[in-house]
């Protein structure tokens, strides 16, 4: 039997089906494999509400929902273990990394006792890397359901690589608030200055609790954002935004956001734009914004 045979059906990848590669990934035109989920689809077609019932309950009536793009993600059969993503899973291995050096770190930052008004962490523990997760859940497409713990705990998993992906937590006094997952893309060759391609901070996921907003919370993580950008002279800020999230738009524009080459301020080169096309988290529902910074 050969060895593709032997694996599950859902983890194999890429294979063909009627001529074409599954519907969770493709490749491009240099032969790379590329995932292509969905980032906001969906979010603006219903209203979100509380569920009430026991968590269990709530847990099988939503497994429909865990879109079959990135079903190749879920458990497998037994013995599959590359198949298996789990927090408990993901946890366990975060451990391990950090015993030899992860960035991840058990003792978080979080505000003093009494504090008021906004506090950034920009040091995750677990309880606060979970929360993040829940939130982008409620928040984004079910397409990101079994690859934001992938995110937060830094892992990687069937071409997706995310250990170098930094998640910074907002607090409303002492209580979490959001969050923001972000990482910098640096390109690895250079040609001649005047049509490089420039290092870029990428913006993948950033949300507030809804109690939470009108509070300015994602207005301070972006400008905690562009800070850090800054301090390490990348050239931009990136993020996509879903074409049908006008609320979306309307927060990215006032904090300085252009979607890339609508004007003079979006501008970039042919190699920026191929930068941006195969260095960062593409979606199949979203269009790139970007904020100048050099």
């Amino acid at each position: 039997m050969e060895p593709s045979k032997r694996l599950h059906p859902d983890v194999r990848q890429p294979r063909e089906r009627h001529g074409q590669l599954d519907h969770y990934c493709t490749t491009d035109k240099y032969g790379l494999l590329r995932h292509r989920f969905a980032k906001a689809s969906g979010c603006t077609r219903m209203r979100t509400v509380d569920h009430d019932c026991d968590k269990a309950s709530l847990k099988t009536l939503s497994l429909n929902l865990h879109a079959a793009q990135n079903k190749f993600l879920a458990a497998g059969p037994a013995g599959v273990a590359s198949a298996l993503v789990s927090a408990a899973n993901i946890r366990t291995e975060a451990a391990s990394s950090a015993a030899g050096g992860s960035a991840l770190v058990s003792a978080a930052e979080r505000p003093p006792a009494g504090h008021q008004g906004v506090f950034i962490s920009k040091k995750a523990d677990c309880e606060m890397l979970d929360m993040s997760v829940a939130l982008f859940r409620k928040q984004f497409s079910p397409d990101m359901h079994w690859i934001f713990p992938l995110m937060a705990y830094q892992q990687q998993l069937h071409s997706l690589d995310f250990h170098d992906v930094q998640t910074w937590v907002v607090y409303d006094g002492e209580c979490p608030a959001g969050a923001v997952a972000w990482r910098f893309r640096k390109p690895v060759v250079h040609t001649r200055k005047d049509c490089d391609a420039t290092s870029v901070l990428e913006v993948l996921f950033i949300s507030v609790w809804e109690h939470y907003r009108s509070k300015k919370l994602g207005e301070a993580l972006v400008t905690a954002l562009e800070e850090e950008a800054r301090g390490a002279w990348a050239g931009y800020l990136y993020v996509e935004i879903g074409h049908e999230q006008p609320l979306a738009k309307q927060f990215w524009a006032k904090n300085g956001f252009y979607l890339v080459d609508s004007c003079e301020e979006a501008a970039v080169n042919p190699n920026q734009t191929q930068f941006f096309e195969h260095m960062c988290l593409r979606f199949s529902d979203t269009a790139q914004y970007i904020k100048v910074l050099q």
